[in-house]
């Protein structure tokens, strides 16, 4: 065993005072702790990463642009390559899912709370506003079960089961067919067709979400068959569709042109563009249909990057959204990544593109994982471990901003004490 899990072993021993040398010892591979997280800790945007500490405080690292990533201008907190407290009073219980350039999170009345880039309304606040912004409430009195961003739209789940998604209507990504192409909508806008959903996801240009019998709907662009059903073409589904082959999903994660998700047997499909083998089929090949992911593994937890160059060291030869990487906990909550690996953002130690799940070095074991524009992070407890592009600090290792191939612990509070 590696020096760095050994660590990370000891100190789960230490900190919590509740393991034993005959449960965990030092030697032992680190399993997940029950009811040691506060929801969904982890978030990567495309140039900073954040985590919540034990209360729901938020802590950021990498770039603070003029976005206001760390919910400031960057004249008051420059951003830097370890986590900094947000100066915000806002407790969160979980993060949304995606990857954007603005962040969102749900508190503990289960209000939705967004913060960063904000000019297309997709902070949901009830005006479309500046470029940088603060913490603001999501409009209405909707109680959310959870969030999803992309690059300029958010959608949400309510907790009775309905989809809203508001931000810049490109391609019809929001859902709605009385809403003009184009429109930039800053409040939670209902999703057409009725259908109560247990799960949402936002991507660049289109959206998806699972309904409660399992079935992916999915609707905006389909250029590259990112919708998934059965055809790629430039008609714009303002409403919803099926996606094609009957599959029953648990879970969707939406790069900017791609698609994919676990089913209720834990197989991972993608579908969309696969210009860098994002898909994970083997291939370099778009799908315009759930296709397999290559390997065999089943998982728990499946992401999809964003799509775009932003925070890369090296960028990809790829046209604008069509790249990506995905990454993925498999039953036993080891991280495998795919795809584009030009900053080292597959995490196996090269970087060279891989087409086929591709286990991540150092054996970790992680609770959830995240994905930005062209890194990856995962979390265990109160430890997180980055790798790939740092050009921003976006790893969280401190001022060297090379890339890492293989992940290295965040600084405190919440990578494994220095030695």
């Amino acid at each position: 065993m590696n020096r760095l899990k050994r660590q990370h072993a000891c100190r789960a021993l230490v900190v919590l005072a509740v393991c034993t040398l005959g449960a965990l010892s030092c030697g032992d591979p680190v399993g997940p702790r029950s009811g040691s997280t506060l929801g969904r800790r982890l978030i990567a945007g495309e140039r900073v990463a954040c985590a919540l500490n034990g209360v729901g405080s938020v802590y950021c690292w990498g770039l603070n642009s003029n976005f206001w990533e760390y919910a400031a201008p960057p004249e008051a907190i420059p951003g830097r390559g370890a986590p900094t407290q947000m100066p915000s009073v806002f407790l969160l219980t979980k993060f949304a899912l995606g990857v954007g350039t603005h962040f969102c999170g749900i508190d503990g009345d289960n209000r939705a709370i967004c913060w960063a880039r904000g000019d297309a309304g997709q902070l949901g606040g009830g005006a479309v506003a500046n470029s940088g912004n603060g913490a603001v409430a999501v409009a209405g009195e909707i109680r959310w079960a959870d969030i999803s961003v992309s690059r300029l739209t958010t959608c949400g789940l309510a907790q009775t089961g309905e989809g809203y998604c508001w931000g810049l209507n490109q391609q019809g990504a929001l859902g709605s067919a009385a809403t003009e192409i184009g429109a930039r909508v800053a409040v939670p806008t209902l999703v057409d067709g009725g259908r109560t959903f247990s799960s949402i996801a936002a991507g660049w240009l289109h959206g998806c979400g699972i309904t409660t019998d399992g079935d992916a709907w999915c609707w905006g662009s389909n250029t590259v068959g990112q919708l998934g059903i059965g055809a790629a073409d430039t008609v714009v589904r303002r409403s919803p569709v099926p996606v094609a082959g009957g599959l029953k999903f648990t879970q969707l994660s939406l790069g900017s042109r791609y698609s994919c998700g676990l089913t209720t047997q834990g197989d991972a499909y993608c579908w969309g563009a696969n210009a860098t083998g994002q898909l994970g089929d083997g291939t370099t090949e778009a799908r315009s249909a759930p296709t397999l992911v290559a390997g065999g593994l089943t998982y728990v937890q499946l992401v999809a990057s964003s799509g775009f160059a932003t925070g890369a060291f090296a960028p990809p030869p790829a046209f604008q959204g069509g790249y990506g990487h995905t990454c993925a906990l498999t039953s036993a909550r080891h991280p495998y990544c795919w795809g584009w690996n030009g900053n080292g953002e597959v995490g196996d130690g090269t970087m060279i593109d891989k087409h086929v799940p591709t286990a991540v070095a150092r054996n970790l074991t992680l609770e959830t994982i995240a994905v930005g524009g062209a890194y990856s992070c995962g979390m265990y407890g109160d430890d997180v471990w980055c790798w790939g592009s740092n050009i921003n600090g976006q790893i969280g290792k401190g001022d060297e901003l090379l890339p890492a191939r293989e992940p290295q612990p965040v600084l405190p509070p919440f990578g494994p004490p220095a030695q």
